[in-house]
């Protein structure tokens, strides 16, 4: 393609605030095209931010950042390469657990955050004890950018790394609670936590760790924890061996070269890009916390005249 072409369709991108990136969870596995269309291409990221999201998507923030801050020599804000400055855990806790309750989707969300507090520290101390595993006393790093510029694509693809030392890299996944509602008595709040089951192989985030390992070429982990314990992966699985991951990472970019070509079909068109694709089901899981405007904008884009 020619530069005009490229820097035309870079320009469609967030609702036509134009983008420079995928990342690896917008071309992994449980991004459809029609989810993309939606988020990415109708979207823009000020209207993405504004989605509210219920307590297990905020509570893996609050277990990775304390968890980092701990343990990491540096953490990148940006491009800034930033020395970790001495702290407690529980102030680190304190500073994170505060934004998380600043967030609720509503009030019964709130509730259920107010109340985290001491599983969220378990899984912190679990995060911690599976970081000392896989480095030992290496130096690391967190939040890097890392990026492939893969030949012909429009843009480049991005991603931030958990942890990463001259070596390695570890990607983190706490499972939270889940709070299952019940007929409330007195002194009650109506609900108890239940812990979320650690998975017995990486293939729900194995697009992440591919492209990671993709970036960089480090030895590969991931490890999952809850309040209970940990679990690590590394190489010697077999989903994390470098001739599945790179299978893993050429599927995806096999899914961003599609949306290119759609891309192109519909001229950087929402609309367009939407006729080409099928309608998300808004009964799905998926759309159940979306806001009102985010499921109208679905209907508009597939089921207005054109």
């Amino acid at each position: 393609m020619k530069e005009e072409q490229l820097h035309f369709l870079r320009s469609c991108l967030n609702n036509g605030k134009g983008g420079d990136h995928f990342s690896p969870t917008q071309i992994g596995k449980y991004k459809t095209m029609s989810d993309w269309c939606v988020e990415y291409l109708a979207m823009d990221q000020d209207q993405r931010r504004k989605e509210k999201k219920k307590y297990k998507v905020g509570f893996g923030a609050v277990v990775g950042n304390v968890a980092q801050r701990m343990t990491s020599k540096y953490i990148f804000e940006g491009p800034d390469k930033v020395a970790v400055k001495e702290q407690k855990i529980e102030e680190a806790f304190k500073q994170e657990n505060e934004t998380f309750i600043s967030e609720p989707f509503d009030q019964e969300d709130k509730e259920i955050r107010l109340r985290l507090a001491e599983i969220a520290m378990e899984q912190t101390k679990n995060a911690i004890r599976a970081y000392k595993e896989v480095f030992g006393h290496q130096p690391t790093q967190s939040e890097r950018y890392v990026y492939t510029s893969p030949e012909g694509l429009f843009v480049d693809i991005v991603g931030r790394l958990d942890w990463e030392s001259a070596l390695s890299t570890l990607e983190l996944k706490s499972k939270p609670p889940s709070a299952r509602w019940f007929e409330p008595k007195k002194g009650d709040p109506g609900y108890r936590f239940y812990t979320q089951t650690i998975p017995k192989d990486p293939s729900k985030n194995i697009d992440q760790v591919a492209f990671y390992y993709a970036a960089t070429k480090k030895e590969p982990h991931i490890c999952y924890v809850n309040e209970k314990e940990y679990v690590i992966f590394d190489s010697s699985h077999e989903m994390l061996r470098p001739d599945y991951l790179e299978e893993v990472y050429q599927q995806m970019l096999n899914k961003a070269f599609k949306i290119q070509k759609l891309l192109i079909l519909s001229n950087g068109d929402p609309k367009e890009f939407a006729s080409l694709t099928d309608m998300p089901d808004l009964t799905n899981w998926i759309y159940q916390d979306a806001s009102e405007e985010k499921k109208q904008l679905v209907k508009q884009l597939w089921m207005s005249k054109r």
